[in-house]
């Protein structure tokens, strides 16, 4: 049972909660509801295998550029990587505290133009930046209150520019940090007023590279600019649309749209980016859109949304309202051969996106000259995508006879294929 205190009365400061609660329910009122997300699949169970967990295993989910996602397998000291349909591609760390290894993988993070990847670990209170496919890059942090130190770094988050974001709920305070670690500045201290936290959790970076912060005990999100300063909050402790109990993992989406899931009623909400109530789905359970302990939401840039639970040890993956739940999403990048081959006149290409991705395809000759760009850096929707070559160049002629190649290329993948010309 929570007790609230009586407020002095016109008492600006004493009033200020009360303030806030209201615009957040106006906020909320403001904004029609959506339909929720569907549940489209899962994944996991219970093992050391590829593609299951530890026990209370999965504890931190982000997506990558291309769709992958990636999981922190928390009593497993281990990070796996699947592909946007739960396919596993990969998985590296043991249990250890040299580069590479981890203790206890907690929160996990993607930088979207690169694709690296970063682990924060709450036993050794440190961050790991490895590359996409799992090589160690670098690593920062230690036991303390000084900066670049830590006593529980709970949430992670990548800005627009690199930056990469650390709450830290034993200290409430977030401490912000260049690519390579290096630190920049801290925001936060014990406290409800504007710009404290009591225990923050969950941190996210949406549109104008503003940061959203999960306030558990205070159950709030607050927002603030990339330097620290705050802008906004919205939410009251409650069980209703828009309110929050507990709130703790969070995501953003290309539209700026925020997720955020409540440990103590098994749902997550989506927000817009000023607090507005969009929609919720979830229940206490093990079927399908259920949940029992959710660990960490991400959503991909194709918009599909990933909920892990660490009491049931999976990954359920649902679709957004702007996406059809019954179409099947590639599993990874694939590039096919022209049709027909050898090309007379006209060839007909054909590739895989397992997500929305900006695209760049070239015709190149066998000395590697681009003869011809199909695609210019044009955002292309997830699905299979077609493309067809007429046989000519840049100018309009037709090339000669001979070997060619098509090139594919995207954030975090490249194809080639052959196409030969006869005359």
């Amino acid at each position: 049972m929570r007790v609230y205190a009586s407020f002095p009365p016109f008492r600006e400061e004493a009033m200020r909660p009360l303030l806030f609660a209201f615009c957040a329910l106006l906020a909320s009122s403001a904004v029609h509801a959506e339909t929720p997300p569907a549940f489209v699949l899962k994944w996991g169970g219970f093992g050391s295998g590829d593609g299951q967990f530890a026990v209370n295993g999965p504890d931190g989910v982000a997506v990558g550029p291309a769709g992958d996602v990636y999981v922190c397998d928390y009593n497993g000291h281990r990070i796996q990587r699947f592909d946007a349909a739960g396919t596993f591609l990969g998985t590296w760390g043991t249990s250890g505290s040299g580069n590479g290894q981890f203790a206890l993988p907690y929160a996990i993070a993607v930088e979207q133009s690169t694709g690296n990847v970063y682990v924060t670990d709450i036993n050794l209170l440190r961050i790991q930046k490895f590359t996409k496919d799992g090589v160690f890059l670098l690593k920062w942090g230690s036991s303390g209150t000084d900066t670049s130190q830590f006593f529980f770094p709970k949430g992670i988050a990548v800005g627009p520019d690199g930056s990469v974001y650390v709450t830290d709920a034993a200290q409430n305070r977030v401490q912000k940090f260049d690519a390579k670690g290096h630190y920049l500045l801290q925001w936060g201290s014990q406290g409800a007023g504007d710009g404290q936290f009591n225990s923050c959790a969950g941190i996210a970076v949406g549109l104008a590279g503003n940061v959203y912060v999960a306030d558990f005990s205070n159950g709030r999100v607050q927002r603030f600019d990339a330097n620290g300063v705050f802008l906004s909050q919205w939410g009251v402790i409650g069980t209703g649309d828009g309110q929050l109990d507990g709130p703790e993992f969070m995501a953003t989406d290309a539209a700026g749209n925020v997720y955020l899931d409540n440990e103590y009623n098994y749902r997550v909400q989506k927000f817009d980016s000023n607090g507005g109530f969009l929609s919720t789905w979830g229940s206490g359970g093990t079927g399908n859109g259920q949940f029992v302990l959710i660990t960490g939401v991400a959503v991909g840039p194709q918009g599909y949304i990933y909920v892990d639970d660490n009491n049931r040890n999976d990954v359920q993956m649902f679709a957004p309202v702007t996406v059809d739940a019954e179409t099947p999403i590639p599993p990874r990048f694939a590039l096919s051969a022209s049709v027909p081959n050898p090309i007379t006149r006209d060839g007909a290409f054909a590739f895989d996106l397992p997500a929305s991705a900006v695209v760049t395809a070239s015709i190149y000759d066998a000395s590697g000259r681009v003869e011809r760009r199909l695609i210019d850096h044009e955002r292309r929707a997830p699905g299979t995508q077609h493309l067809s070559w007429d046989g000519r160049d840049e100018s309009g002629a037709r090339v000669g006879a001979g070997l060619y190649f098509l090139r594919v290329t995207g954030p975090g993948f490249e194809g080639v294929t052959k196409a030969v010309v006869v005359r």
